[in-house]
């Protein structure tokens, strides 16, 4: 139903938190919040599409584990390539040793 893209970061820097997260990403379009589902927290990015439909997926989420960030993405290319883009941006380029992969579902 969608892609899974992970920036694995260099485990001699900090890890990455939530927090970090939402500041780098809160002031992008379609930043819709942070969510709770099955106990993990994650940043929502959401199109008029699926800001028309809160219950169902939204285009993006982004959440974080230790060294790793995942993006999901369920709808709008667009928003996950903007969205992945500042990742890469803001998160590997301050790291010595990074990797991104794809996962398909």
């Amino acid at each position: 139903m969608g892609c899974e893209y992970s920036v694995h970061l260099d485990k001699s820097d900090e890890p990455v938190t939530l927090d970090i997260l939402e500041k780098i990403l809160c002031r992008l379009p379609g930043y819709h919040g942070k969510n709770i589902t099955a106990g993990q927290v994650t940043l929502e990015f959401r199109g008029p599409d699926t800001l028309a439909a809160l219950d169902g997926p939204p285009d993006v989420n982004v959440g974080t584990s230790g060294y790793r960030v995942t993006l999901c993405q369920f709808g709008d290319y667009n928003i996950a390539a903007h969205v992945l883009g500042v990742l890469v941006m803001e998160l590997v380029s301050e790291s010595r040793s990074e990797r991104i992969e794809v996962v398909k579902p």
